[in-house]
């Protein structure tokens, strides 16, 4: 279905399509002024809706239009978006999503509560849309289809010279040591407000309703994977290591028989070979991007100069983006040589645990599996203290960091509200002088108040 860039007769009506669900691709670009230009030209009564993603899906029927799943939509006036910035054409491909009926009770207004957390895989080569509870069992099922790769990308149709490279392990710079760890992924039983009764300190209120879902996570190991280090945890445990080293990481993958899918762990900062990348690309993955069910595979990344910093580490295997959503993730720091720890430093992850993801009736934020202060992480310092707060997104959102009393120095300036996107780090770095108990929150109002906060509690 095209539309031009005016109003016209030829543009589709609600009562011109069947009342399914539609998945909905952009030919070209900019999607938000061509999706936002189409739903006012069906919907003239309605606000426009600024779409900001490649894919989306919609549910059109004659009472109204619904948005499923985007990465970021927003309502806006319609007179934000000038004509102007509508391209002349814009071809819109609309089909049927024929495994999708249209979950009842969510509409529009309750988009961001239930539904926020409807995304779109590729998995495989096949496209599965993870919209309600229920729909990981897609992906999974999708996952463990994926055939082993050849490990021969050199030999098939499309292979680049770059294919045929080999590479060397790299080891230690002079100086330098080998930081060794085991880890291996596990799906586990995870409790989001462990409290009980559930209950939110903050507000001093009962959080209703179920809060356990199967979490897939990185757990630390002894050596050999003789025994587990500490118990199983959302995020995985923080590696740590200096310029100059490499880090040398076993995994295994120990997800039970009902998740015959492989795994891998692709870092952040640190440099690496292809073999090391730890992604599956296809026919062009390596060894590193493919471990398959009980196998085990070893990583070695080198720790650079240019790697100091805080960086994720995560999934990134064929069912790389609802492993992650569900808990595949933590954080490797690289410092300087020589360089002291702060006093106080922790690492916290904001995310969402959805319904599409975790199969509970309504999404959670949360830091570090957690919502809803009492149940997230309570952080404590003492007055004089060098306090260092590494925060992570880990989701497809946009959040802010903020602590009440404090502030720090970044690029621009003192600041007490740090933003970050998916997959970015934030540093708030201080010297404690205020003591007594304090909120740390996303500033995201929404997400505040449905469970991404937590204390600080700082002693004199």
């Amino acid at each position: 279905i095209s539309s031009s860039a005016t109003r016209s007769s030829a543009a589709p009506t609600i009562s011109s399509l069947e009342a399914k669900w539609y998945v909905v691709e952009l030919s070209e670009t900019p999607a938000s002024s061509a999706i936002a230009r189409w739903v006012t030209a069906v919907t003239p009564s309605r606000p426009m809706i600024r779409i900001v993603a490649s894919t989306i899906a919609l549910r059109i029927s004659p009472a109204g239009l619904r948005v499923l799943a985007v990465a970021r939509v927003s309502v806006i006036p319609s007179t934000v978006v000038p004509q102007s910035a509508v391209p002349v054409h814009t071809s819109l491909s609309i089909t049927p999503d024929s495994d999708q009926p249209a979950p009842e009770g969510i509409g529009r207004r309750r988009f961001f509560a239930a539904g926020a957390g409807a995304f779109l895989c590729t998995i495989g080569g096949e496209r599965v849309l993870i919209s309600r509870p229920g729909d990981a069992a897609k992906a999974d099922a999708a996952a463990a289809r994926v055939a082993r790769p050849a490990f021969a990308a050199a030999t098939i149709p499309g292979a680049d010279p770059v294919d045929k490279l080999t590479f060397l392990t790299p080891s230690p710079a002079p100086g330098g040591k080998v930081r060794e760890y085991w880890l291996q992924a596990r799906d586990v039983l995870w409790d989001i407000v462990p409290s009980r009764p559930r209950r939110d300190l903050w507000h001093g209120v009962p959080i209703p309703g179920p809060s356990v879902f199967r979490a897939f996570v990185y757990q630390e190991m002894t050596e050999g994977f003789a025994a587990p280090k500490g118990p199983p945890a959302i995020p995985g445990p923080t590696l740590e290591c200096e310029v100059g080293d490499t880090l040398v990481v076993h995994v295994r993958n120990a997800l039970s028989g009902r998740f015959d899918q492989a795994i891998t762990m692709h870092p952040h900062g640190v440099r690496y070979t292809p073999e090391y990348d730890g992604v599956y690309l296809g026919d062009f993955t390596r060894a590193g991007g493919f471990i398959a069910a009980q196998e085990e595979f070893t990583y070695t990344w080198e720790a650079r100069p240019d790697s100091v910093g805080v960086w994720p580490y995560h999934d990134h295997g064929p069912n790389h983006t609802l492993n992650a959503m569900r808990g595949m993730f933590g954080a490797l720091i690289v410092r300087e040589k020589g360089a002291p720890r702060p006093d106080v430093e922790e690492v916290l992850f904001f995310h969402m645990l959805a319904p599409p993801t975790t199969g509970l009736p309504r999404a959670f934020q949360c830091i570090n599996g957690r919502a809803y202060a009492g149940n997230t992480p309570t952080l404590r310092a003492k007055v004089g203290q060098d306090v260092a707060l590494h925060v992570i997104g880990m989701d497809n959102n946009f959040h802010d960091f903020h602590i009440h009393g404090h502030r720090w120095r970044t690029a621009q300036g003192f600041t007490d509200v740090s933003s970050l996107g998916p997959n970015e780090t934030i540093t708030a770095r201080f010297t404690e002088d205020n003591p007594g108990r304090w909120l740390y929150h996303c500033h995201v109002f929404s997400h505040q108040d449905a469970g991404m906060t937590g204390f600080y509690l700082v002693e004199p």
